[in-house]
């Protein structure tokens, strides 16, 4: 099976040739990995340790609040650039 197969037929509950593999790790130790595989990126990387799954993410920037009912928790704050930190958008009440 292909990393997309076996993904996809794991999320369908199918019958696959192996667990789905998949990696997190901070920066530091994705870097040492690299320099000990010889991996010029992390498509390499993944590929030398047989892992399957990929994460897609976007950056964005919110640069307004959508006030629905009037208010918004107070701890959710952009800081003076008008950008939220990690993990902390708007959250309406």
């Amino acid at each position: 099976m292909t990393p997309r197969e076996r993904v996809l037929a794991a999320i369908n509950h199918q019958k696959v040739d192996r667990l789905p593999a998949d990696i997190k790790c901070v920066s530091s130790i994705h870097t040492r990995l690299m320099e000990r595989t010889g991996a010029v990126d992390a498509e390499e990387l993944f590929q030398y340790f047989g892992i399957d799954m990929r994460r897609i993410g976007a950056n964005y920037q919110i640069s307004g609040f959508i006030q629905r009912q009037g208010r918004l928790h107070s701890h959710h704050r952009p800081s003076p650039n008008g950008r939220y930190p990690v993990g902390q958008h708007p959250v309406h009440v």
